[in-house]
């Protein structure tokens, strides 16, 4: 276990670095980017279905009630092109609301964070708690595939990203506290 924990910890400073930050950061911009175009997407998707519940809605008013067949499959046209347009809005919605950009200040602090982290890390009066809040914000997972001379691991990122760490697994009776040879 403590190797391991010694390697994910290893991984996790490496990976919050100064410099890894603004590869982050530069990934993050990147993604927030795609969020803007997949919702700009979804509002044209939006506008299209209301044009389409407005059509059909035309066609449902100018129908000759005489004619019940047609009224009702003009009619279940625009229930669902209704229903079309209730699903698309409650998706650009929830988009909308989920969507969070980070500020320049907020950067900033970030990267002043970043280069004092190992300091706080190492220091003895940080509590374990905290460790295991910051571990948590982003690490989803670890898998650790056993094998016979050693141990796999695989750091599942909260972005999607993964890291594999290839240890060295301890032997029989070997531990922290075993003396040299």
């Amino acid at each position: 276990g403590v190797t391991v924990e010694d390697a994910v910890v290893q991984a996790f400073l490496a990976t919050l670095a100064p410099g890894s930050l603004d590869r982050m950061l530069q990934a993050t911009e990147r993604l927030e980017a795609t969020r803007q175009q997949e919702q700009r997407q979804r509002e044209f998707d939006l506008e299209r279905a209301r044009y389409e519940a407005d059509r059909c809605q035309r066609q449902y008013q100018a129908v000759d009630p005489a004619h019940r067949l047609v009224a009702r499959t003009l009619e279940h046209r625009w229930n669902q092109a209704l229903e079309r347009v209730a699903e698309l809005e409650v998706v650009v919605q929830n988009a909308q609301q989920t969507s969070y950009s980070m500020s320049a200040l907020e950067r900033a602090a970030l990267q002043h964070l970043a280069m004092d982290l190992p300091r706080l890390w190492e220091h003895p009066a940080a509590p374990f708690d905290l460790k295991k809040r910051l571990l948590r914000t982003v690490i989803k997972e670890l898998v650790v595939y056993v094998e016979p001379s050693t141990l796999r691991v695989i750091i599942h990122w909260q972005g999607g990203q993964h890291t594999e760490l290839s240890l060295r697994k301890r032997r029989n009776g070997e531990h922290r506290w075993t003396t040299d040879q």
